[in-house]
């Protein structure tokens, strides 16, 4: 391996977004004849290029170097250096702000389901399923009459197999 086989990783990542070398050197924040030194082999990426690269593309600055590791960085790995770029505050706070944005309902909905599945075990289950139990077997005919609305609403196939 030559010192300069950064030039053909590089040459890869552009290809694979399919973007000639002004558009990619802009969206990396460089002039096409500054890129076009880097992607010839005549000078290194800069640490300030494999950040752009990183942050752009979510590229692997070790990867650009040495071929080592995979290309992309992993979304944690991602994740933690924006964390690391923007200090915890703002990044929670614009984490914060993304996930009140109707266009992110999706991954809300995600989390929250990831958040569920830690959180219900089956001995968690067995409780709840024990107290829905309970309440129907009280003698309080309101009660059981909201208690079948609510199962009926969270279940609608329970109530279309019983028809």
């Amino acid at each position: 391996m030559t010192k300069n086989d950064f030039k053909e990783r590089l040459l890869a990542i552009r290809n694979l977004y399919k973007l000639n070398q002004t558009d990619f050197g802009a969206e990396i924040g460089m002039s096409q004849s500054n890129y076009s030194k880097i992607e010839l082999g005549k000078v290194k990426p800069s640490k300030t290029v494999l950040y752009a690269l990183m942050a752009r593309f979510a590229i692997n600055p070790d990867w650009v170097l040495t071929g080592q590791g995979e290309m992309f960085l992993s979304a944690e790995d991602y994740l933690d250096n924006g964390i690391k770029l923007l200090g915890m505050a703002k990044f929670s706070e614009g984490l914060s702000n993304l996930l009140k944005n109707p266009d992110h309902a999706e991954l809300r909905s995600l989390l929250a389901v990831e958040e569920a599945k830690e959180r219900f075990d089956q001995k968690t289950l067995d409780e709840y399923l024990k107290f829905l139990s309970d309440l129907g077997k009280q003698d309080d005919v309101k009660l059981k009459t909201w208690l079948m609305v609510q199962l009926e609403r969270a279940f609608p196939e329970v109530l279309e197999k019983k028809k």
